[in-house]
């Protein structure tokens, strides 16, 4: 459920889908840029309150600053404020880390190509499982 279709849509539809034993994702794609790490983490903890078994941000990185503040609201919101699992990335060229090293600041899942990308910066599934395996034979250290 799209979050900008307001908040007494979001929580209408979330509760038809639970009574129908069906979990919500709800979400916001910002294409444009990198919002603060407050915003993101207050939208999130939003959307929880909405009734989202799932937020989920994905918001566009120019520079790897951008990507590491969607890193940082990914680590505080799954540390301090979570009441489940969470999904977060960066789209774009500087946004592709936040989608393979995602699940090590506390996102869930993400999201990659098999054919054409979806979003700017979608990763490749062969390349990112491989890359992804790297990564997770070094954290599980």
């Amino acid at each position: 459920v799209e979050s900008w279709i307001g908040d007494d849509q979001v929580r209408a539809l979330t509760a038809a889908a639970h009574e129908c034993g069906v979990a919500v994702i709800i979400s916001h794609h910002d294409f444009e840029k990198t919002p603060s790490v407050d915003w993101m983490v207050s939208e999130m903890r939003r959307f929880q309150d909405l009734g989202a078994d799932i937020p989920k941000i994905a918001v566009m990185a120019h520079d790897a600053s951008d990507t590491l503040r969607l890193l940082q609201a990914t680590e505080e919101m799954s540390r301090v404020y979570a009441d489940g699992p969470l999904i977060t990335m960066a789209m774009g060229r500087y946004g592709a880390l936040s989608r393979l090293t995602g699940e090590v600041f506390g996102s869930a899942m993400t999201f990659c190509t098999v054919e054409e990308a979806s979003a700017p910066g979608q990763v490749d599934i062969s390349l990112a499982h491989s890359l992804m395996e790297g990564i997770h034979s070094i954290h599980s250290r």
